[in-house]
């Protein structure tokens, strides 16, 4: 019988009557002997190859047999041998790409596919934060980045508003005396709602 090579992706040892089909996560090149594995971030699914195929962004190639799709809490860079999961402040979405970092007045917690909006009554100016509760003679409506001081004239029960504006014959220095408007007490005089003054 001739001896005739081995083809493209088949390998053989030596004293071996037949060609073998180089395995998946390996690879046999022109020349080569033996099937070689695939590099660090590259896999190759399919058996009697030549080369291996890079890892896609989003994509997990760990075991090099295949490219496995990144869950919807973690994400990859091209060429990642395994996923990485989603950090407090971003969100993954669902492509499992690279994340993305989380507006003011919006949070998340590590692994959130989603940015989740802050709470009326607290501040989000730390996207990987929890949400703080805005002190008293404060407010904030839902998805502020700060908690808001309530201005003179206005007034608010909690500290998620809403702001109510004094009515004629009553006044509000704002902050934390603010929960309510106060009537202008006897012997004062109130033109404005935004304080009382001594009648003169």
């Amino acid at each position: 019988d001739s001896i005739a090579p081995c083809t493209t992706g088949m390998y053989s040892l030596s004293g071996e009557r037949n060609c073998t089909v180089s395995p998946t996560g390996k690879y046999v090149p022109n020349g080569a002997i033996l099937p070689i594995t695939c590099a660090d971030g590259y896999f190759q699914d399919a058996a009697g190859q030549d080369s291996c195929q890079p890892c896609p962004a989003g994509y997990q190639c760990g075991d090099k047999t295949q490219a496995v799709a990144c869950s919807n809490e973690t994400w990859s860079d091209p060429l990642a041998m395994t996923c990485n999961e989603c950090l407090a402040g971003e969100t993954c979405g669902t492509e499992g790409i690279s994340p993305t970092t989380c507006l003011p007045g919006t949070y998340s917690y590590a692994g959130d596919s989603v940015c989740r909006e802050c709470p009326a009554g607290h501040r989000c100016d730390n996207p990987a934060a929890v949400p703080f509760p805005c002190p008293a003679g404060t407010y904030a409506t839902a998805g502020a980045s700060q908690c808001s001081t309530i201005p003179p004239g206005s007034s608010s029960l909690t500290t998620s508003g809403p702001l109510v504006a004094c009515v004629a014959g009553t006044y509000s220095v704002g902050g934390v005396e603010a929960t309510n408007c106060t009537v202008c007490p006897a012997g004062y005089m109130c033109p404005s709602t935004v304080s009382a003054d001594r009648k003169s």
